[in-house]
């Protein structure tokens, strides 16, 4: 199965034009000590990343639009936010007991590039389109932190389940010159992972510990900083966004790497979708997710909104294993959602000129 470029409008994205299956699973550090028998659960659709040239003969798409400076784009609780450097200080403090922190959550990153990135090499490379130097890669950049919108149990059933379900810790890899080469995801359920002279042991039960993913050349962070998503939306809206943005993982995706920023804007504003023409005050802004089919993106990225009449919570199926790791039965486990998990694109209705 191969992945074939695709355009969108004068932007550059990440898209996929239909999900490519690499070695029929999950990329997972770990999965090479599970039994056969458990391993094909851990395994999924990857994202294979294509880097889209800039358009310049398209008819379709309009010129992004000039953002403004993110001081104009705030008001109330966001404008508060903002430190002196202009980024937003953002709520990252892990919101159960059992995860990890951003300090632990480096040092892991830190751990699994000296003990796995050398085997990841080619499968990274060949997202990336070019060589990567994994003795060089070191966390650069911010580490922010991107919810779930599942409520998760530390208890509720296996933590090589649960992970998928909870959040997530995005750490940018740069090589020796400063530049994104890899993306890694790394699940805030790992406090039991120990670091010994820098190289990392993980306890079991083993699978999805992390989600990494190549970054092209000249593409930058995966998760865009906050403080564009927010002149973007304004620069399309004409509106102030309210609230502090929070970072939040999709639940009908397997790459975290492309989680979401969640902004809510002072006025609703208009926008059509797939689910209908409707006006709402909370977009999702993201660089563009795993998608089946490509969309336009109506300027630098990609707007969505929550899909409606979603239900309340997820079943989430696991297999009961006995001591040799044979699979004995199944059980099952229902997650509560406390916030959306499902989107559609949508395109802002009467754009206006901003400052």
């Amino acid at each position: 199965m191969k992945t074939r470029l695709v355009r969108v409008g004068n932007s550059r994205g990440l898209r996929l034009a239909k999900p490519l299956v690499e070695h029929a699973g999950f990329e997972d550090a770990t999965t090479r000590h599970l039994p056969a028998q458990v391993e094909f659960l851990r395994r999924s659709a990857l994202l294979v990343i294509a880097l889209v040239a800039p358009s310049c003969a398209s008819d379709q798409a309009a010129a992004p639009l000039a953002l403004p400076s993110v001081t104009l784009a705030v008001v109330g609780q966001a404008a508060a936010s903002l430190d002196s450097t202009g980024h937003f200080e953002l709520a990252v403090a892990p919101q159960t007991s059992f995860e990890i922190s951003e300090a632990r959550a480096r040092q892991i990153a830190e751990g699994w590039v000296a003990t796995y990135a050398s085997f990841q090499r080619g499968f990274l490379e060949r997202q990336r389109r070019a060589s990567i130097d994994t003795k060089s890669l070191r966390p650069c950049g911010r580490i922010f932190y991107a919810q779930s919108p599942f409520v998760v149990s530390a208890d509720a059933a296996p933590l090589s389940t649960l992970r998928r379900y909870a959040a997530w810790w995005i750490v940018t890899l740069c090589g020796a010159s400063g530049e994104p080469q890899v993306s890694l995801a790394v699940s805030s359920l790992l406090s039991q992972a120990q670091l010994e002279a820098g190289r990392l042991t993980l306890q079991p039960p083993h699978g999805n510990e992390f989600r990494s993913v190549g970054i092209p050349p000249g593409f930058g962070d995966l998760v865009i900083p906050p403080e564009d998503a927010v002149r973007e939306l304004y620069a399309l809206t004409g509106k102030a966004v309210a609230l502090t943005p929070r970072l939040w993982i999709r639940a009908d995706d397997t790459v975290p790497n492309l989680a979401q920023w969640e902004l809510t804007l002072e006025t609703a504003a208009a926008f059509e979708a797939e689910t209908g023409n409707a006006e709402t005050t909370t977009f999702y802004v993201s660089r563009g997710q795993h998608l089946d089919r490509p969309e336009k993106h109506q300027g630098r990225y990609l707007l969505s909104i929550p899909r409606q009449h979603e239900p309340p919570e997820t079943t989430v199926r696991y297999p009961e294993l006995d001591e040799a790791g044979r699979i004995i039965g199944w059980r099952s486990v229902r997650l509560a959602r406390s916030a959306p998990a499902t989107f559609v694109p949508a395109t802002i209705l009467s754009t206006p000129r901003v400052p």
